[in-house]
């Protein structure tokens, strides 16, 4: 199966799994069965979740999306919170969009909250992106050959706040936190960058072979540039 024409499910706390269609007058209720309407192959085109505010007990998966743009879509002025974890697999491109001011909360004490893998480019131009975690597990992971660029990430209690590795990239323009072991951490030739840091941690940096992290490698947040990198001073 593959995608004909540009897609949005519509997904809402007050929806339902199971006599909603993922219109917007009949929104489903998980982010979960949403994903699992739009076909893995988007064919040239893009695919649209529109989540509206509020808070959805679940896990999100999403995985094996590629040949267009898969979009988180976020209300303006809202705020989203997901008391589990979401996992970004194998995804060519994957794009957490809000026309105004949103903050996304991610509550996951049982595993690392927010991972991804193996995917080219992800972004999210969200006002802030809030994971509260436990110091037994990671906070943000990027790991293979992936790339992610994020206005601004606040990561609470993990065992790294921010963890880059093999070969991946990651940026963003505000980082800040409490109650990390360890703010930032990457290697096997990777790398982070930051506009502003403010995160706090018993170590503030762990750098691996090859590796940077520093305030002088910027990534664009453009939407007609989302997959360059260029260097500031």
């Amino acid at each position: 199966a593959f995608l004909t024409a540009n897609k949005t499910v519509y997904v809402s706390p007050s929806g339902s799994d199971t006599t909603g269609d993922g219109t917007s007058g009949k929104p489903y209720a998980t982010i979960t069965k949403a994903l699992s309407v739009i076909p893995k192959n988007l064919n040239g085109h893009d695919a649209y979740v529109s989540i509206a505010n509020g808070t959805y007990d679940e896990n999100v998966l999403a995985v094996g999306f590629h040949g267009g743009m898969l979009q988180f879509t976020f209300a303006s002025g809202g705020a989203v919170a997901i008391n589990g974890n979401i996992r970004i697999y194998e995804c060519a491109y994957v794009y957490f969009y809000s026309s105004g001011s949103h903050t996304l909360t991610i509550n996951e004490t049982t595993t690392t909250p927010f991972f991804v893998s193996y995917s080219s480019l992800f972004r999210s131009i969200l006002t802030n992106v809030i994971i509260n975690g436990n110091t037994t597990y990671n906070g943000f992971q990027l790991d293979v050959n992936s790339s992610a660029t994020i206005s601004a990430i606040e990561v609470n209690n993990a065992l790294f706040g921010v963890i880059c590795f093999r070969t991946s990239k990651f940026f963003a323009n505000t980082i800040s936190g409490i109650g990390n072991d360890t703010g930032l951490s990457c290697g096997n030739n990777s790398s982070i960058g930051y506009g502003t840091k403010t995160i706090s941690a018993t170590t503030e940096f762990s750098v691996g072979a090859s590796s940077t992290i520093n305030n002088t490698i910027k990534q664009s947040l453009t939407s007609s540039n989302l997959g360059t990198v260029t260097t500031h001073t």
